[in-house]
């Protein structure tokens, strides 16, 4: 039987009841949770919240020897303008991994620049001042060497007879992401295709929505996450023909 592989952030993982103001009554699933029903296959999930785009592109490549002929892999994109760095912990004897915000900020907020200041790292706030504004401004294009890579290494396993996808779920904040013959393609509301997930529709249900306002975050509702599950499903079954 297939096993599939799932590597993303937190629209991969999903984000439970976590910061629910009525925990166990308000739930959130991902994609992921429907299309794992929809298929009843093994999965080994690489996928957390908050998870930098770094950090797939080496848990992917460290996986490399480890996928099978017949399973699927799927790579889940969304912000490429985390800036990570990585320190030592000395007394641990282990390296600290020091993510600076992925967020566009289109003027730079001193109370975001104390929050990365960290004396104990040596990161003055004037470091943290260039880190955002790199960020910002050329993170995504440096990434997009990054994103070169996954799409080499997809494109290597497919070769092999693994089944591997790339899925683009927001657009970036200033560049043009690669096409490519990994990408899942969905439908827009004007029935185009669409490599972008949230490219499916004009306005898409948040959390925050459904709940109207109640609990404040900006994940996707569960409804659109099932549909979106149900569209994977489709292309693996025509693809895999089973």
């Amino acid at each position: 039987m297939a096993i599939i592989h799932y590597f993303g952030d937190s629209n991969t993982m999903g984000i439970q009841d976590k910061g629910s103001p009525r925990e166990g009554l308000y739930y959130h699933y991902s994609y992921r949770d429907y299309l794992n029903k929809l298929l009843g296959w093994k999965e080994k999930n690489y996928s957390r919240g908050g998870k930098p785009f770094m950090l797939n592109v080496r848990d992917l490549s460290q996986q490399i020897n480890t996928f099978q002929k017949g399973d699927v892999v799927i790579f889940q994109t969304q912000f490429l303008c985390n800036t990570l760095l990585q320190y030592p912990e000395a007394h641990l004897g282990r390296w600290k991994d020091f993510n600076v915000s992925g967020q566009k900020f289109n003027n730079i907020d001193y109370k975001t620049i104390d929050e990365y200041y960290n004396k104990a790292l040596g990161i003055t706030k004037e470091d943290v001042l260039t880190l955002l504004s790199f960020s910002t401004k050329f993170g995504e294009r440096r990434s997009l060497y990054d994103l070169d890579v996954v799409i080499n290494l997809l494109t290597y396993l497919r070769k092999k007879g693994v089944h591997t996808y790339l899925m683009y779920w927001t657009r970036t904040f200033d560049v043009e992401l690669p096409d490519s013959k990994l990408l899942f393609q969905f439908k827009d509301e004007e029935g185009n295709d669409t490599p972008y997930v949230i490219g499916k529709y004009h306005d898409i249900d948040t959390i925050k929505d459904i709940t109207n306002g109640e609990w404040d975050d900006a994940h996707t509702s569960n409804e659109f996450n099932e549909e979106v599950a149900n569209d994977i499903y489709k292309i693996l079954k025509k693809d895999l023909d089973f």
